[in-house]
């Protein structure tokens, strides 16, 4: 499981990869259920797989995901926690990206 959570008061949306597979997490915005939903893609012929997400106001999303996780870019004002399978895998400041291997 991948949780993804604001570290703090503000938003933050971000794009994170992985080369495996992901499916919505309980925290996960779906379409029709939020103001600003969560979306899984994998484009044809790429083996990655992109999410992009909004998180606010010390909210978290989540997804069950499997394989190599890549990089994830913060694209809001506020710090974002990344937890993995439990473990703080990194925090990713605004306006940067990281990466970690869990």
């Amino acid at each position: 499981m991948l949780v993804i959570e604001a570290a703090g008061d503000g938003a933050s949306s971000y794009e994170t990869v992985f080369d495996g597979s992901a499916k919505y997490g309980p925290e996960a915005d779906r379409s029709g259920e939020a103001d600003h939903p969560d979306d899984i893609r994998r484009i044809d012929a790429e083996p990655y797989i992109t999410i992009n997400g909004y998180v606010g106001d010390g909210g978290s999303d989540s997804y069950y995901v499997t394989g190599y996780y890549g990089s994830l870019e913060n694209k809001g004002d506020v710090p974002l926690k990344v937890y993995y399978d439990g473990e703080l895998c990194m925090t990713v400041e605004p306006h940067s990206s990281d990466s970690c291997t869990p």
